[in-house]
């Protein structure tokens, strides 16, 4: 007799794609165990096959019973993925630089005139591939918590959210260490200074240039950012692996 509730037959297949897909050992243990278990296996058994504790299986069994199977996969895999933080600025003048056209002929790059700045702050999960962000005109607190914010909404479960970033100075201000005493799921790992080739967001933000930004066409900052939001869904679109699209590691 199962100790779990019985998991539907499609919910299965799709667990057992996630086990082959996923490059994280201690998410496919987890997925293999809760499938081990809907069969009928006792808990001794998964974990001895599992090389696990017979703790860490009681415990993987009580969070499927507490959360559903939707919300402890997203639980688990909010542990098991860090999340690496990036800023990017976006202009409102286009980036000069190489670009496609008709041979022979040569592009002409209108410029708005009078420059606009916004700031993303973007986060990319290590196993997921998927990218959460948030805009504001201004590079301060306000924004990195609202980043952080949309993080904890999206992985209300989750026992431990880690972020890697670098180390400017908004990342450490009083506001944030206040609210991070508030939030304690949340782990900071700050990068070597000036090491930005670390941090792996860094290719994310050079396609949306290549893509986006560079010889646009845009008159208005909306246009750019309605660009810039389709591109950075289709990224994400792209990368789904699984059963629930989650987020990850900040870039």
């Amino acid at each position: 007799m199962p100790i779990i509730t019985s998991i539907p037959h499609d919910k299965c297949q799709k667990m057992k794609k996630l086990i082959h897909k996923t490059r994280d050992k201690d998410y496919a243990r987890r997925l293999t165990a809760l499938l081990l278990l809907n069969e009928g296996v006792t808990v001794t058994k998964v974990a001895k096959i599992l090389h696990a504790a017979r703790s860490s299986v009681n415990r993987w069994v009580k969070g499927f019973r507490l959360y559903g199977l939707e919300g402890w996969i997203n639980t688990i895999s909010a542990m098991c993925a860090p999340y690496r933080l990036r800023w990017v600025l976006i202009h409102l003048n286009p980036k000069i630089g190489a670009d496609w056209y008709f041979k022979g002929q040569q592009k002409r790059i209108v410029t708005p005139g009078k420059n606009e700045k916004y700031y993303l702050a973007g986060c990319l999960n290590a196993q997921t591939k998927e990218v959460t962000y948030v805009k504001g005109e201004k590079k301060n607190s306000d924004l990195f918590i609202k980043m952080l914010d949309e993080l904890n909404a999206r992985h209300p479960h989750a026992e431990t959210i880690t972020l890697i970033l670098d180390n400017y100075c908004i990342h450490k201000s009083h506001k944030v260490k206040n609210w991070l005493a508030q939030h304690g799921k949340f782990t900071l790992l700050f990068l070597p200074v000036y090491s930005p080739w670390l941090n792996k967001i860094e290719r994310l933000w050079q396609s949306l240039h290549e893509t986006v930004t560079r010889n646009h066409c845009c008159q208005f900052m909306w246009q750019l950012l309605n660009h810039v939001d389709v591109f950075l869904r289709s990224f994400s679109s792209q990368q789904k692996p699984g059963i629930q699209k989650m987020s990850g590691a900040l870039l």
